[in-house]
């Protein structure tokens, strides 16, 4: 052991910034290809920065799969310490900026699908426009992806979902709300009722979108809870497909009623066409729900982080 330190000791000063946010990238992307696509850099680029790290600290960082990568007990400590170099040099870069220029730097935002296309995308373009020199970086990701995601990055945001993941270790707020809706084809029976009821999607045809969102978690969960089963006719990878289905007649879903309004928005045809899903509230506790802003801690965050906070949990448009 004590003849490793002298070259672990000079492996250290020889780790580079940029190889410490490359690898981490790899850690939460699973993927070298999709690492890469977010530091816009080659494959082959990140590859070699990873084989480097790997030759520099003598062991294998990542165990190599045909459809991706998982870090190794070597390199989770890595990747523990890298969060913790990079938050520093994070908070370090904005406290100087910010004496000459104020608020500088990136922040990173975690959000799952409906919420930035109802909310999110419009208040961010406010923000940006507001604070220019504050770069934003969007990730896309289901509620319960967003909240593993802020745990693990020191400096970034989430906006998810309530009850699809708890908030462990990190502040949170409500940054808006939505509600949950039925859509129905053209002409269908139910299309007259002023609510449906979870029974009444029982007996309909279901297009189940995405099994990993929030809202196939609570149907699975109350359908569970009633001792009931769950039986979906058709299987969309997004909510932008299901809505073409039941414009199609064949079957129903359910979606946030921001959505279905943001989406009639950007139709040419609008919600009166004679072939636009008829939209019925659902009335269950739960299609009322919250969306929550988390993070680290307030007063860990760097200044850019902290200003993007302050500006959608509290001083930004309601």
């Amino acid at each position: 052991m004590a003849e490793r330190r002298p070259t672990l000791r000079s492996a250290l000063t020889r780790v580079d910034v940029l190889s410490l946010r490359i690898f981490l990238d790899v850690c939460e992307e699973r993927h070298f290809g999709r690492a890469a696509a977010r530091e816009h850099l080659a494959p082959s680029a990140v590859t070699k920065r990873i084989q480097a790290l790997e030759e520099l600290f003598g062991g294998p960082l990542l165990h190599r799969f045909a459809r991706g990568v998982e870090p190794t007990a070597m390199g989770e400590e890595l990747a523990r310490h890298a969060r913790e170099v990079l938050d520093a040099f994070e908070r370090m870069h904005a406290g100087l900026e910010n004496h000459s220029t104020g608020a500088q730097g990136h922040v990173r935002v975690y959000a799952n699908t409906s919420v930035v296309v109802e909310f999110l995308a419009a208040d961010l373009g406010r923000f940006a426009a507001a604070h220019p020199h504050i770069r934003l970086e969007l990730h896309e990701r289901v509620s319960r992806d967003v909240v593993a995601a802020v745990a693990r990055d020191a400096s970034g945001i989430g906006v998810h979902a309530a009850g699809a993941a708890a908030d462990v270790g990190l502040e949170a707020r409500t940054y808006r709300r939505d509600r949950l809706v039925v859509l129905l084809p053209p002409g269908h029976a139910l299309a007259a009722r002023a609510s449906l009821g979870f029974d009444d999607l029982l007996a309909l045809p279901l297009i189940h979108v995405n099994d990993a969102s929030a809202i196939a978690a609570l149907l699975h969960d109350t359908a569970r809870s009633r001792g009931r089963d769950l039986r979906f006719r058709h299987y969309a990878t997004s909510n932008e497909v299901a809505r073409s289905l039941v414009a199609a007649g064949l079957g129903c879903t359910v979606q946030p009623d921001g959505l279905t309004a943001v989406a009639h928005a950007w139709s040419r045809r609008g919600p009166s066409a004679p072939d636009a899903p008829h939209v019925v509230p659902l009335a269950e506790p739960w299609a009322d729900r919250e969306l929550r802003l988390c993070h680290r801690p307030a007063a860990d965050l760097p200044l850019p982080a902290r200003t993007l906070v302050d500006f959608l949990g509290g001083n930004g448009p309601r």
